[in-house]
């Protein structure tokens, strides 16, 4: 009997049936059932398994794109801020050009109106005039600049510039001279490259050191002065030969005559004109000895000035004392004695009985009247040493 029931994939009796033969012997008699759950649990399994794997990608997809909204939404805001603070930038340039150009606009202003007041004490106009206000005016402006225009280094750079011109023109060289060298300084301060401002503020500060007879530093000055000059208006412009001028004065105070000469000469091939090239010419061949060439120059120097400035002018008067010393060496007594009686002239219109230039025409002509009241005869060439620049 058990062997019919083996056969039958049912439990024998020979010996009691566990749990696990009874189910083994449940299978075999149901095979197909049992495939066909196999089967459809396979299926769920694998159908488990794909939708597990299609989950995890579509979050780890989810994520991706999450992460790369994140980046998009980053680099936006960056370049949103970007453009905020180009934005920023653009608008404080702006800004700052608008502030430059205003500030630009006003020291013109104030210095076109301070050069204005200063045509009222240049010495061709001052004669008599008081000038006690005026003073004032520039004191109390000088005293006000730290203050008033800290953090504008260009209207600062002006208004020193135009300060020092007019304490200058008051015969003020010490007050001037401090305001002349502020102004170089902010200058060469406000660009690496040299400028037009920086080459005048430069020749303003010759002229008040010239004033003061420092002649080394004037020397030092001229040629930083000539290389701006080159660099700024080109080696052949007016401008490098006045330039170049103004340190043949230096060298013809230093005694350096000849050296004097050559600089005069080159500041005359940029302009044949050039009245204070001229006027520095004749004095330099006076002290070389070569009189004719100095007499030549020195009516070229009163002919220019007189076209330029009218007769009436300091500078012809200076001309005329300058022609007046060539003729008097070269034996023209006349011709020196109207030529100083004119300067003279001109000199008590347009300056004080006092001033030096004055005193230093009176002082020529009693000279010349008296050594010829003592010689009736013709007075002889003069043996007084070189001339002196007026």
């Amino acid at each position: 009997m058990d062997i019919q029931r083996h056969l039958d994939n049912e439990p024998v009796v020979a010996r009691p049936p566990s749990q696990l033969y009874r189910f083994g012997k449940m299978v075999r008699r149901n095979k197909v059932a049992f495939t066909a759950v196999n089967a459809v649990a396979l299926a769920i399994a694998i159908g488990f398994g794909v939708s597990t794997r299609l989950y995890l990608k579509e979050r780890a997809a989810r994520a991706e794109t999450l992460v790369q909204k994140q980046r998009a939404d980053e680099q936006r805001a960056l370049a949103e801020k970007a453009k905020t603070e180009a934005e920023q930038q653009r608008d404080a340039a702006t800004k700052a050009q608008v502030e430059a150009e205003a500030n630009t606009k006003a020291a013109r202003k104030v210095s076109e109106f301070l050069q204005n007041v200063l045509g009222g004490i240049r010495p061709n106009n001052a004669a008599g005039r008081d000038t006690t206000l005026l003073r004032e005016l520039l004191d109390r402006t000088a005293g006000r600049i730290d203050q008033e225009f800290k953090g504008q280094p260009a209207l600062e750079a002006e208004l020193r510039h135009t300060l020092s011109i007019a304490y200058k023109e008051l015969g003020e060289p010490e007050t001037a001279l401090p305001l002349a060298r502020k102004a170089v300084e902010i200058r060469k301060a406000l660009s690496e490259q040299p400028t037009p401002g920086l080459y005048f503020a430069m020749e303003n500060l010759r002229s008040v050191l010239g004033m003061l007879g420092k002649e080394s530093e004037i020397e030092v000055l001229g040629v930083e002065h000539a290389n701006v000059a080159r660099k700024v208006f080109g080696d052949n412009s007016r401008e490098v030969g006045s330039a170049l001028q103004g340190l043949g004065w230096s060298k013809f105070r230093l005694g350096e005559f000849e050296a004097a000469r050559d600089l005069f000469r080159q500041s005359l091939a940029t302009d044949s004109q050039m009245h204070g090239a001229l006027h520095g010419m004749a004095f330099a061949l006076q002290s070389l000895g070569d009189l004719t060439g100095a007499e030549d120059y020195a009516r070229r120097a009163l002919a220019r000035r007189t076209e330029l400035y009218g007769r009436e002018n300091t500078f012809v008067s200076e001309s005329l004392n300058s022609l007046g010393s060539i003729l008097r060496q070269r034996g023209d007594s006349a011709g020196a004695e109207e030529a100083w009686r004119e300067a003279l002239a001109i000199r008590k219109k347009l300056l004080s009985a006092s001033h030096p230039q004055t005193v230093a025409s009176e002082k020529l002509l009693k000279e010349l009247l008296a050594a010829r009241a003592k010689n009736p005869s013709p007075v002889p060439p003069s043996t007084n040493p070189a001339p002196k620049q007026p």
